[in-house]
């Protein structure tokens, strides 16, 4: 995954990630010095490259590798914001070496419920 689309509605949060390399065990998304990767939401349909680079950081984000699985969170870890509703995520990915950036055909689900830092549900997840 190389970016998203921002959805048609999103009550104001920033967008966080936890990734898993199993389905199973979930962490938070972090930059090298223990922050979480936080993406400011965009107006509606407009393109943000995730994770996005921020100044003041040592070195980019990490990257989303191959049979990496991502959720996407509504808020930071210890200020979670419930969505009045599912929101879908149009995502776009890219192969090392293949040109540009292409959506991927099945869009990303964020539910509404706010899930434990640990736990992922099934609709939940994206590989």
């Amino acid at each position: 995954m190389v970016g998203l689309s921002a959805p048609m509605a999103w009550n104001h949060a920033n967008l966080c990630f936890r990734v898993s390399q199993d389905g199973q065990t979930w962490n938070d998304l972090c930059y090298e010095d223990g922050t979480v990767v936080q993406v400011a939401m965009q107006p509606p349909g407009t393109y943000m490259e995730v994770p996005a680079m921020v100044e003041n950081k040592p070195k980019p984000p990490p990257p989303f590798g191959a049979g990496t699985y991502v959720t996407l969170v509504s808020g930071p870890p210890e200020q979670l914001v419930p969505q009045d509703s599912d929101r879908v995520f149009p995502v776009w990915t890219a192969t090392p070496g293949a040109g540009a950036a292409k959506l991927h055909p099945e869009p990303h689900r964020h539910t509404r419920e706010p899930e434990p830092a640990r736990h992922a549900r099934d609709s939940d997840r994206h590989k």
